[in-house]
């Protein structure tokens, strides 16, 4: 099983996210960084299209069948991979997100997702 982040957060942070918690790659929006420093610019953003874009090339890079992904968020950023992957779980979500999943999880604790992939 492969994890990987996509978020219209910076990638900067999506790194670290990714190195503490072992995913296997990360996509996210460009935050300028002067004498690291987040400076508000955002250089390049990652929106709900653009997050679409990254899964396609991820899993084509590594012949991974879309329905055989889930996709899991918060924002209505997420919606379109929740109608890209075989399954999509909203956690701690809007009613439009929720609405738009397969499975919705209000919860402090990502394990408890792990039912609805498994």
């Amino acid at each position: 099983m492969k994890c990987i982040v996509i978020t219209v957060g910076p990638k900067q942070v999506a790194k670290v996210v990714c190195d503490i918690w072992g995913f296997d790659d990360y996509y996210g929006s460009d935050y300028e960084v002067v004498h690291e420093e987040f400076t508000g610019t955002i250089v390049n953003y990652i929106g709900a299209e653009e997050k679409i874009q990254c899964l396609k090339d991820y899993c084509e890079k590594n012949v991974i069948n879309p329905e055989e992904c889930v996709a899991v968020g918060d924002g209505s950023t997420d919606i379109p991979m929740f109608r890209y992957c075989g399954k999509s779980i909203a956690i701690n979500s809007s009613s439009k997100v929720r609405e738009n999943a397969m499975y919705a999880v209000d919860t402090e604790d990502l394990r408890d997702i792990l039912k609805y992939i498994t």
